[in-house]
């Protein structure tokens, strides 16, 4: 798969990141990453990425915290930074790992329409390189 880190980057510096996030329902939206399907969907693809071994990457690190930063400017929540910090750094490892998989493509596709990925994620038909190539930077 591409270096999609770029493409990545351009996501969370557009003015879809985050817009569709109504703050007086964030509370509800972190609790529902905690339960499952959310929770159990992350830490099954979080497994399957980390048996690839990746190294550290640099641009990796970096959006992760450019994630952080922008997430926190919008929710000025900790919690929700960290959670959607760890998001961008799960899809751009498995982009780095090769990793197809079709909760990741729904995770990613909700960053693209500007929600904050939470309970059952709708399906998507398209690719993680179709949907993140969307951003150009």
């Amino acid at each position: 798969m591409a270096d999609l880190v770029p493409n990545l980057q351009s996501l969370v510096d557009s003015d879809r990141f985050l817009a569709a996030v109504h703050m007086d329902d964030l509370d509800d939206m972190l609790g529902a990453r905690d339960a499952d399907p959310f929770d159990a969907e992350w830490v099954r693809v979080h497994e399957l990425v980390t048996q690839h071994q990746l190294g550290a990457s640099p641009s990796v690190d970096a959006l992760r915290e450019s994630a952080f930063k922008r997430a926190f400017a919008i929710t000025e929540s900790p919690d929700a930074c960290g959670y959607i910090s760890d998001d961008f750094g799960l899809i751009a490892d498995a982009a780095r790992a090769d990793v197809s998989d079709a909760w990741l493509v729904a995770l990613t596709a909700s960053y693209a329409t500007g929600v904050l990925p939470h309970g059952e994620l709708a399906g998507d038909s398209r690719s993680l390189t179709e949907i993140v190539s969307e951003f150009q930077p």
